[in-house]
């Protein structure tokens, strides 16, 4: 395997494979509970931020339900709690009490006060078991939803915003609710900038909806529209000192214990923290029992988040795109590979690796700092598997290449022996072209078996003679290239149609071309073959007619009869023919006209069945007084049926 391949092939083959593996098993989710801890945990790491003074929660405490004997409080004690609070004009408030049935006593009294309350915003549970709002709120359209949307591993990392129901109604969460209730007393409201993205502004916040493959999630459950939950800390039950958000008890707002405008224009909460109701859920400062929010607390996490972005300025948790956090994979798999490339040469960089390990978690987490949320876990996954697999490849490609260099030493002289007959037999094949070039197969063969002379007599061949017509007074006009060029071209030409019919080109002369048919190996039809490449070579020329845009002819002469051939010559071979038919042959082309092809009495026996011949008549020959001679036309057309 690696013997074709460079050492780079087999480095970069390494990192694109344990890199697509590892994308690969990212999407079945694998690694999905690893990436979610690694967010909690930049959240618990992360500076406690300064509580927000929007924000007030009456918190029904474990101490609360001790007091009063009893739960849930009764109607006369809730309507007295809301009269309170309502007496420091708060903008907002929002009862995070379950409300659907009368708690007597004072269930008319709850009612007046719900009917005289237009920014007591009550809940409903809506989504799975539901549980119905209190009808009066209702009646109203001061209802909002008290659910929450939670991963896997129960902890909840998102914020529910609004819910689009199957018949259509729209619904919002109750910290979503609270949080542009506050708001629009202010002026600020939620302004489309892209609907059919569903992406919104409001004043210095812009909202993106959560995709189910944002961050290190894997098929999440994107219904609704959610966005990534900004916690500002950790819970307020058990440690009030780091608590984001001002809290007092129901004890505390009964007896008159708290400022008399601690609740002037903010956002109240009204909720349970005591442990015996079971309202608590984890989030990503979970880690025990005692780390558990309480859903009054999420509640105003997710309003206080929207109010913050809105009117501060303060950074949500965004996303990139999956594209973009797939290139961000690869650069660490990428410097994964490099390290592991460079460790196997100088094993003493190792510690480049921690080094790779330390900056990607520190350049994450400050990245999570600015308000980005990238993988960190995948990435230092991609990194180390990445290091681990090319130290392996590499100390394998090694092994292997110092065997093959082993193996190459020792096979050295053998092959060197195995190129050197390659190179004789490759000098004898181009010998014995060049003889097939000059000679034909059988006399090549009988010329290596060492015959001293090579004459044969045949009976019956015809014999081709063509010219070239008017080429001199052409030749005179271009220079040796093109006249080499142009000859080269017609020659070409007619070999081809030598080959074609399976005859033998004996030699050209100047501008004349001389072949016959019927030898070295006798047959037939040599007197139609010659006929054949005779027709097809006045269409040949044609082509070069008009390519040279000046009339091209030939002038063709065969006879059939008995001749000669031999092998002359002592450096130079040479085959050719002797015979009276190659003089008459050659007689029938020089007093023959141009573009036409002239055969004698003896080949027009040989013809005459299959071919088109025009008598010519009595005609005087040099050397042989007078002959009847033909034209040949053309073939004749075979009759059907």
């Amino acid at each position: 395997m690696f013997k074709s391949f460079k050492q780079w092939q087999v480095a970069m083959i390494t990192t694109v494979s344990v890199t697509g593996v590892i994308i690969g098993l990212n999407f079945t989710g694998i690694f999905q509970k690893l990436e979610l801890m690694s967010l909690d945990s930049f959240f618990r790491l992360r500076p406690v931020e300064k509580p927000d003074p929007r924000i007030v929660i009456v918190a029904i405490t474990e101490k609360d339900i001790n007091n009063l004997g009893h739960y849930p409080i009764n109607d006369t004690e809730l309507t007295e709690l809301l009269n309170k609070i309502k007496a420091q004009n708060p903008r907002v408030i929002g009862l995070d009490i379950v409300r659907n049935l009368p708690v007597e006593p004072g269930y008319q009294d709850l009612i007046k006060v719900f009917q005289s309350t237009p920014n007591l915003i009550g809940i409903e549970k809506a989504l799975g078991n539901k549980v119905n709002p209190p009808p009066i709120l209702a009646e109203k359209d001061q209802i909002a939803m008290s659910d929450f949307v939670t991963d896997l591993d129960q902890k909840i990392r998102r914020g529910l915003i609004v819910v689009k129901f199957p018949d259509q109604t729209m619904k919002s969460s109750l910290g979503s609710f609270l949080a542009l209730f506050y708001l629009e007393k202010e002026g600020i409201f939620l302004e489309p900038i892209d609907q059919e993205k569903q992406i919104y502004r409001l004043n210095k916040a812009l909202f993106k909806p959560f995709q189910s493959n944002d961050g290190g999630y894997i098929q999440a459950d994107g219904r609704g529209y959610q966005i990534l939950l900004n916690y500002r800390g950790g819970t307020c039950q058990h440690k009030p000192k780091n608590c984001p958000f001002t809290v007092v008890s129901l004890t505390d707002v009964l007896e008159d214990k708290i400022p008399s405008n601690l609740m002037r224009d903010r956002l109240v909460l009204i909720g349970v923290f005591a442990e015996s109701v079971a309202d608590l859920f984890s989030t990503p400062y979970t880690v025990d029992s005692w780390t558990t929010f309480a859903g009054v607390e999420i509640h105003a996490h997710l309003a206080s988040q929207m109010i913050s972005e809105a009117k501060d300025g303060r950074k949500g948790v965004k996303t990139l795109s999956e594209w973009i956090e797939i290139f961000w994979l690869i650069t660490w798999s990428g410097l994964g590979g490099i390290s592991g490339f460079i460790v196997v040469k100088k094993p003493w960089i190792f510690s480049l690796i921690f080094v790779l390990n330390v900056s990607l978690i520190l350049i994450s987490y400050y990245l999570f700092i600015l308000g980005w949320w990238l993988p960190v876990t995948l990435p230092l996954i991609g990194l180390n598997f990445n290091t681990i697999a090319m130290v392996i490849a590499m100390l394998i490609y090694h092994l292997c290449q110092s065997y093959l260099q082993l193996e190459d030493y020792a096979h050295n002289l053998e092959k060197k022996v195995s190129e050197r007959t390659k190179q004789l037999l490759l000098a004898q094949e181009k010998t014995e072209k060049l003889i097939l070039s000059i000679l034909p197969y059988q006399i090549a063969q009988r010329l290596k078996d060492h015959t001293q002379v090579i004459a044969d007599q045949f009976e019956n061949v015809t014999i081709l003679f063509a010219d070239i017509v008017g080429f001199t007074a052409l030749s005179s006009r271009l220079s040796p290239q093109e006249l080499v060029y142009l000859l080269n071209q017609f020659f070409t030409q007619f070999d081809q149609l030598t080959v074609k019919y399976s005859l033998e080109k004996i030699k050209t002369i100047g501008d004349a071309y001389m072949v016959v048919g019927g030898l070295p190996i006798s047959r037939e039809d040599h007197a139609v073959a010659i006929a054949k490449m005779a027709l097809e070579m006045q269409e040949k020329i044609k082509i070069f007619d008009t390519s040279l845009k000046e009339p091209i002819n030939i002038r063709i002469g065969i006879n059939t009869g008995t001749v000669v051939a031999g092998v002359i010559g002592l450096k130079k071979f040479n085959y050719d023919l002797w015979g009276d038919a190659v003089n008459i042959a050659s007689r029938m082309e020089s007093s023959g006209e141009a573009g036409k092809i002239q055969v004698t009495a003896h080949t027009y026996e040989y013809l005459k069945d299959e071919f088109i011949l025009e008598k010519r008549g009595i005609i005087k020959v040099k050397g042989k007084g007078e002959m009847l001679t033909y034209w040949l036309r053309g073939k004749k057309q075979k009759t059907k049926g």
